[in-house]
């Protein structure tokens, strides 16, 4: 099984999930403003906990950037979430964020075969995604 270390990457904090044999296995927070201490953070989770691969999920397009080139200068292997890399949701719209396509993928491999999901984020915005076997619909 894949360790990875996943991140998202918010308007206000940047949080971080180790995941180890499937499970996770530590959780941490940084303030959006702490992104080089985050960065720090992570390559060292990574180096501790024998982690393969680091994946990025963000609505902060500079923070993302910054961050990622900080781990790949440390020779971190990084994937970025985005609309365009993802293939679960066809004809989203321009302005749909990676956080909503992410849940509706948790959503969607959690519970998908039994039933459907309502997702409800409770970010700096508030956001709700309704998804189910048969169609996606967001809202």
């Amino acid at each position: 099984m894949i360790n990875r270390i996943v991140v998202d990457i918010g308007n206000t904090r940047i949080t971080c999930g180790v995941f180890v044999d499937g499970k996770i296995a530590d959780l941490s927070h940084h303030l959006l403003s702490n992104t080089q201490k985050a960065a720090a953070d992570i390559s060292v989770d990574a180096d501790s906990m024998h982690i393969d691969e680091i994946a990025i999920c963000s609505v902060v397009p500079s923070v993302s950037r910054s961050l990622i080139e900080y781990l790949e200068v440390h020779h971190r292997k990084v994937f970025q979430i985005t609309a365009e890399s993802q293939t679960l949701i066809s004809g989203t719209y321009d302005s749909l964020g990676v956080d909503r396509i992410a849940n509706i993928a948790a959503a969607r491999a959690l519970y998908l075969k039994r039933e459907s999901a309502i997702v409800i984020d409770c970010g700096t915005a508030t956001t709700r995604a309704v998804t189910d076997a048969v169609c996606e619909a967001l809202r």
